[in-house]
């Protein structure tokens, strides 16, 4: 404690904040008082001995919040008790501050000085809290002036409170509960959506989940909480930590709405501004913890902006053409960009301090994470029920195929009955049905080999058939190839035209393909609902890259006449060569072309 006593600054007048017995929680920022040093360079004594020239200001909307600002900013606040309660703590709600002095005067006399902000370890804060809180002594009758410096290259946000012992300790366990649930949530969704990709390999579920955990990190750095119990010795890694989780979500945003929106194919314009935006994140992601702070979150701030934007857009496309799980997206990442720009509003001062804007952004995210999980669900659900028809499908075919064989079964009873009486002609009945019975089994096991939808072979068939090549090819040392071709925007013409449209389009252009795959070696099968693969033994990239060029030429040349339609149809095509240097490693090969495709 200083010795120094001048008159203070609150003689004659009553104080601004009054504390009585029915206070046990007093909102302090409406009244205070500020004035911005631009250089910086006041001292508490040069603020104090000229109080009364100095022209303090009013802070506007009641909230002490400037933005990005160099200057220094000094608060000042009478408060004076009437009640018995005695400990008392200041509540400076803001967990990114770097430079944090408070002064406390009473009857004109440095009373305590606290000097913190995160220039300091965590340990050094006056309470091991995530906001910054100073027990402040109140007894009976007394009152004290208050003076605050803060300097910081976050954006200026100064909200400050008083609130009584207990009731800082109902809160705060109130606070972290409502923490520690919301922290949980991300964690069980990111590890519930993990296991969904582990069965499915969809990137698009492992981009959710990095999103997901690097929006956790964000929060944790941004609220306080990695400071606290991650990292509270590491000065330096706390003042980038925020800018670079942020780098880090808006990364991993960005490969996310790529992926499920297949933005390439959508709209072209827009996945190059949101790759420049992904890009922009992954530099800043591994420079990030070299620029300074301030100049970090000022550009990240418009990157985000711009970046929410874009992908809203992107969502409301991909709803309008056709993508149904798009809307779940939408809906979320307007609930997103809602909460981003709360809390942006609200650090910058334009928006009043309220819970709703206070915790914007963990509302948002929580509201966002669920819809993407829905989102993503039913976007699997669709692609199941696809794969179900075309299940469906094939056991309506085997159905009808194990009738025909137990009619012919049948017949045959009957025909050994009528020809119990002849035994020549019962032997050579007999014969006769056998040699049906034998018939019709070849052609079960071709029909089991072949799609029923465009009469070529089927994906059974394919695997069998591509092993086989990939171990001649093995043993020979030959290349093999493997081409795949897949419809662009075939849900399209079911939704147009409807589903019989869209099995005839099928069926002719697999028409088109088997006139190209001619060679008696080649295996030309439909692979999924609108992919065809093509196993080329003995077939070298030039030879792909020619039959390729013929496949897109002829497709261009002969529109699907559907009778009452004619409909263009584009193709995509991936494909492997290879010649196998181990056995038993022909999906290596489908995999490839599916990453080429």
């Amino acid at each position: 404690m200083l010795g120094v006593v001048v008159p203070t600054m609150a003689e004659d007048s009553d104080p601004k904040v009054l504390l009585t017995d029915a206070s046990t929680r007093e909102e302090v920022s409406p009244y205070l008082q500020f004035y911005e040093d631009k250089q910086g360079q006041l001292g508490f004594s040069d603020i104090y001995e000229d109080r009364l020239a100095i022209p303090w200001q009013d802070v506007p909307n009641g909230m002490p919040s400037f933005g990005y600002s160099r200057s220094a900013y000094w608060f000042y606040v009478e408060i004076g008790s009437q009640t018995d309660a005695y400990q008392w703590y200041l509540n400076v709600n803001n967990t990114q501050i770097r430079a944090l002095d408070l002064y406390v005067v009473e009857n004109g006399g440095i009373q305590k000085v606290y000097q913190t902000g995160d220039r300091f370890e965590f340990s050094g804060r006056p309470l091991t809290y995530r906001s910054f809180l100073f027990p402040l002594p109140l007894e009976k009758g007394h009152s004290l002036e208050v003076l605050i410096r803060v300097q910081t290259p976050y954006p200026v946000r100064v909200p400050i409170s008083l609130i009584e012992q207990i009731e800082l300790l109902q809160h705060s366990v109130q606070t972290e509960l409502v923490y520690g649930l919301f922290f949980g949530f991300l964690v069980v969704m990111a590890v519930y959506n993990f296991f969904i990709f582990l069965a499915t390999r969809e990137f698009g579920y492992l981009f959710y989940v990095l999103f997901t955990l690097s929006s956790a990190m964000f929060i944790s750095s941004e609220q306080g909480f990695a400071f606290q119990y991650l990292w509270p010795t590491s000065i330096y890694w706390q003042h980038q930590a925020v800018g670079v989780f942020a780098c880090v979500t808006m990364f991993f945003a960005g490969l996310f709405v790529v992926e499920f929106l297949r933005l390439k194919e959508l709209q072209r314009t827009l996945y190059y501004l949101v790759m420049a935006v992904v890009l922009y994140s992954a530099v800043m992601m591994f420079v990030g913890g070299f620029v300074e702070a301030y100049y970090l979150q000022q550009s990240n701030s418009v990157i985000v902006l711009i970046a929410s934007v874009l992908i809203l857009v992107s969502g409301l496309l991909a709803w309008r053409r056709g993508q149904k799980e798009a809307g779940y997206f939408v809906v979320a990442w307007f609930a997103y960009i809602v909460g981003v720009s709360g809390m942006l509003f609200y650090r910058l001062g334009l928006v009043p301090a309220i819970f709703v804007t206070e915790y914007s952004m963990e509302i948002g995210a929580a509201l966002e994470l669920s819809l993407l999980s829905f989102a993503l669900a039913d976007k699997l659900n669709r692609k199941r029920n696809i794969q179900s028809v075309a299940a469906q499908q094939a056991k309506h075919t085997e159905a009808k195929v194990l009738a025909d064989q137990a009619f012919a079964l049948e017949r045959e009873r009957i025909s050994n009955e009528r020809l119990a009486k002849n035994v020549k002609k019962r032997t050579e009945r007999l014969h006769q049905a056998l040699a049906e019975l034998s018939q019709m089994n070849h052609k079960l096991e071709e029909i089991n080999t072949i799609d029923s939808v465009t009469g070529l072979k089927n994906q059974v068939s394919f695997t069998q058939r591509l092993q086989e090549e990939w171990e001649r090819a093995y043993r020979d040392q030959t290349p093999v190839a493997l081409l795949l071709i897949s419809i662009e925007r075939f849900d399209a013409i079911g939704d147009c035209y409807g589903y019989v449209a869209a099995d005839e389009s099928l069926k002719m252009i697999g028409q088109v393909l088997r006139s190209l795959v001619t060679r008696p070696a080649d295996l030309l099968a439909r692979l999924e609902v609108a992919q065809f693969a093509a196993v080329l033994p003995n077939t070298d990239k030039d030879g792909v890259e020619h039959l390729v060029r013929r496949i897109n030429s002829r497709l261009k040349a002969e529109p699907i006449n559907l009778g009452v339609c004619c409909i263009s149809v584009s193709v995509a095509c991936g494909a492997s060569v290879v010649i196998p240097q181990q056995s038993g490693e022909s999906k290596w090969l489908l995999a490839d072309a599916r990453e080429q495709l």
